[in-house]
């Protein structure tokens, strides 16, 4: 009987290294997606798409206007510096900071905004989400 068992027994290391390898996959390929749509979005802002960087915005609860994007006619980004803190890899929660230099057209004055805002993972859909609002680009 043990005779028979032992082949089973000596495979539980193996089986046990392939399971936990796919789970360090999967939680790697959802850091992955995180850092692609946080860069996404933050060059979607550079390149003055802000109808693609709205499409990032979701909330966790409830609804949220569509941003009015005529007031930011003329905006151009001439810079931008970020960074993503996870507590852990796999972490359903991410903080992204990011730092842009605009200017406007119409008054050629270089300012810089902050942004600060929580991207969260929805399992549903398996994708990031971020749960905040377009920077607040003033003139």
């Amino acid at each position: 009987m043990i005779a028979r068992l032992l082949p089973f027994f000596t495979c539980l290391p193996l089986i046990a290294g392939v399971l936990t390898g796919c789970a360090d996959l999967q939680k790697k390929d959802q850091t992955k997606k995180l850092d692609e749509g946080v860069r996404a979005y933050i060059h979607a802002i550079r390149w003055g798409d802000m109808g693609a960087a709205a499409s990032f915005i979701r909330p966790r609860e409830g609804t949220t206007e569509p941003p009015d994007l005529s007031k930011l006619k003329g905006l151009h980004v001439t810079n931008f510096d970020y960074a993503i803190d996870s507590k852990t890899e796999g972490d359903p929660e991410a903080l992204m900071t990011v730092k842009f230099d605009y200017y406007f057209e119409d008054t050629l004055i270089v300012k810089d905004v902050y942004q600060q805002a929580v991207w969260w993972w929805d399992p549903e859909i398996e994708n990031w989400f971020m749960d905040g609002e377009l920077p607040e680009f003033e003139r």
